[in-house]
């Protein structure tokens, strides 16, 4: 059930992260965005090993849920709003 948390809210951060990116026009590539949402999954879970102690752990399960996640959310949005921008005139 963890995991499934975990692909849920990353899920929702790359349909964000790929609205963000279609509304910015002049912005990195999209891959880049993308890798900077899954970058995040992977600060977080090295955060919680280095600086919550015993009570938090770093797991390599999460990240792949996370990177899971972030891909899914990213392409549902790519079927939703197209290939192209948000904001076309």
């Amino acid at each position: 059930m963890d995991k499934v948390v975990h692909a849920g809210l990353y899920g929702i951060l790359g349909a964000l992260v790929y609205w963000a990116r279609a509304a910015d026009r002049k912005g990195p590539p999209r891959a880049r965005w993308a890798l900077g949402a899954i970058g995040y999954g992977v600060l977080m879970e090295i955060l919680q090993l280095t600086l919550s102690g015993a009570s938090r752990g770093f797991s390599w399960g999460d990240i792949l849920a996370n990177a899971v996640g972030v891909a899914a959310g990213w392409l549902v949005m790519q079927r939703l709003l197209g290939r192209g921008d948000i904001h076309k005139t």
